[in-house]
């Protein structure tokens, strides 16, 4: 997925919603996440602006249930993403 300033932040989370990806960014490195949401500017993220969110940490808590701690990316750093899973 090319992601250019027409690509809306929902059409980045329906494609990338808990998988595993490749970003290039704009600077042309590349590199692997897991990824967990997405976060609107709205919901005032560090970098201020509309992020992608990827997992830093994964555990289950006392009952079982999975619990992440992740950290965002601007979208706006970003020129491409592909899918690793199928």
């Amino acid at each position: 997925m090319k992601v250019t300033k027409d690509t809306s932040l929902w059409d980045i989370h329906d494609y990338t919603y808990m998988k595993n990806v490749i970003i290039t960014f704009k600077d042309g490195h590349k590199k692997k996440y897991f990824i967990l949401d997405t976060t609107p500017a709205e919901d005032e993220p560090e970098s201020g602006k509309d992020e992608i969110v990827y997992m830093t940490d994964h555990d289950k808590s006392p009952n079982g249930a999975d619990r992440y701690a992740g950290n965002g990316i601007p979208i706006e750093k970003i020129s491409e993403i592909q899918i690793l899973d199928n």
